[in-house]
């Protein structure tokens, strides 16, 4: 396709609800107010989700607090990353769902600990969540697994405990919106 030739119905469509839909982001409001309520006084604990499409993968990271017989979950920080288009490894073969699963493990990880050190959260119970059960395995088998994988989940393990790894429905994850995308 040249630069002034107009693009076809189905891109254009697209692009024109795409910006119907942009104007919706004014009226989204997200609380940005960290409220470190109960300190010292209530239960806290970090609930890190991960998740990974073909499009991208990603993590959540919430605070829950038990506070005067009430549970308050705040959302502290999220962040994907796109999919490598052609992520091409030396042996020709493309990249599969759980590697990116594992990578949405890893920045899981990481977001937590950058999260814990930001806040001083530290002595504060963490749980890490997937719905991949071969990313789980991975991190959770003390095994000497090949380059890729290996490099991924020995970082993993520095960071947090293989036995704070646990499992969640797909359907019941929220790191589900960054790793697939979501209209307003």
């Amino acid at each position: 396709m040249k630069w002034d030739e107009a693009l076809p119905e189905e891109e254009t469509s697209c692009f024109q609800q795409w910006m119907e839909e942009v104007t919706i982001l004014q009226q989204i409001r997200i609380p940005r107010r960290i409220t470190l309520f109960g300190r010292g006084s209530g239960s806290w604990s970090l609930h890190t989700f991960t998740d990974a499409s073909k499009i991208a993968y990603g993590a959540v990271v919430f605070l829950r607090t038990e506070f005067n017989k009430s549970v308050f979950i705040q959302l502290l920080a999220a962040k994907a990353r796109v999919a490598p288009v052609r992520a091409m490894e030396e042996n020709g073969k493309s990249m599969t769902i759980p590697r990116l699963e594992l990578m949405g493990c890893l920045v899981g990880a990481r977001l937590c600990t950058t999260v814990k050190k930001s806040l001083d959260l530290t002595g504060v119970s963490e749980h890490y969540w997937t719905d991949s059960s071969t990313a789980l395995a991975w991190i959770q088998r003390n095994k000497a697994w090949g380059c890729f994988v290996g490099n991924r989940t020995v970082e993993i393990n520095k960071l947090t405990k293989g036995e704070d790894w646990k499992h969640v429905r797909g359907s019941m994850n929220p790191a589900d919106l960054p790793s697939r995308g979501c209209t307003p």
